[in-house]
């Protein structure tokens, strides 16, 4: 072997052994040592680095239960700027603790501000039964900032479908409010066609253009079958939740999608579980078939089922 073959035989080592190094450092930063560094990050870093910190714990799963603590002490204030992404973090590394953090917040919350709705949105569907509380914000003159929210938590009622309407007809964030027709797409055959109508004939083209877009999304076609997302059981759990999530806008037409949803109640992830509960809360009384593994959810080892399950069983028209 001559001596540059030596030498790039050598580089070679040298690189191979550099690229182990980093795969190790970042295996150990995606497990319980990273999780704990960021929590100090979240105690004693600049505002920055903490909402950088905050932003990381969003990609743990429960590897990330030594910085509970930490995200918990954020989000003793809501109105911290981390403390969205300290919500969303809390959200998928411990539900069952973000799901005790959301009821004490509603139980604590005299006035709701901007920021605390902002929490409340970030913990998606957690915080469902905080809808009513935010969406008394819709009396208010300036209450755009609630949209969001309240479609995150799963709030696709007619109610917030007519403010969001007004506003995008000239209210005080039309474009916010246009925004948020658009992320309501897949709820087009729960909108009143009194609404798609107002819409339509709308002078401003945006929002014209909106109110012809929603009905053909889903025309004639099956709504489990049109959303693309049949079999994700067998997928990983954040395409999971997104799925479980685009069934929950199809309200009754999700009902094709039971078999795969109750596939989903004995799922090992707590969140998993919890949504598929969520899921069939907003199918409703199409979903009468799921009752008995409803309320053998009912004795889920945690409440955030459980109480789900109850609401579910309750918008099924059935008693838990």
């Amino acid at each position: 072997m001559t001596s540059r073959q030596r030498v790039i035989w050598f580089n070679l080592g040298l690189l191979g052994l550099l690229l182990t190094a980093a795969i190790a450092a970042c295996a150990l930063m995606a497990g319980s040592f990273g999780a704990r560094m960021y929590a100090d990050t979240l105690r004693q870093g600049s505002a920055a680095e903490r909402f950088k910190a905050a932003e990381a714990l969003e990609s743990f799963d429960s590897s990330g239960a030594p910085a509970v603590p930490a995200l918990l002490e954020v989000l003793r204030n809501p109105e911290d700027p981390a403390a969205p992404s300290c919500a969303r973090a809390l959200r998928e590394i411990d539900p069952q603790a973000a799901y005790e953090y959301v009821t004490r917040l509603i139980g604590n919350t005299d006035t709701l501000t901007p920021a605390t709705t902002h929490v409340f949105g970030n913990f998606g569907p957690i915080a469902w039964r905080a809808i009513p509380l935010v969406r008394g914000a819709l009396s208010r003159p300036s209450h755009a900032w609630a949209y969001g929210a309240l479609i995150d938590m799963g709030d696709y009622d007619d109610e917030l479908i007519a403010a969001i309407v007004k506003d995008a007809r000239g209210g005080m964030d039309p474009w916010g409010a246009r925004l948020a027709l658009d992320r309501l797409g897949d709820v087009a055959d729960r909108i009143q066609p009194s609404l798609i109508e107002r819409l339509t004939s709308d002078s401003t083209p945006v929002v014209s253009a909106m109110g012809k877009t929603i009905p053909g999304k889903t025309g004639n076609h099956s709504g489990y079958a049109l959303s693309g997302l049949e079999g994700f059981p067998q997928s990983d759990r954040r395409y999971q939740e997104y799925a479980l999530d685009r069934l929950s806008k199809q309200g009754g037409r999700g009902a094709e999608a039971i078999p795969d949803i109750l596939t989903e109640l004995h799922s090992k992830s707590l969140l998993i579980r919890f949504t598929a509960v969520w899921t069939l809360m907003h199918i409703g009384p199409p979903a009468r078939s799921a009752l008995p593994e409803l309320r053998a959810a009912l004795d889920d080892p945690h409440s955030l089922v459980r109480d789900g399950a109850a609401d579910a069983i309750r918008a099924i028209g059935a008693a838990p």
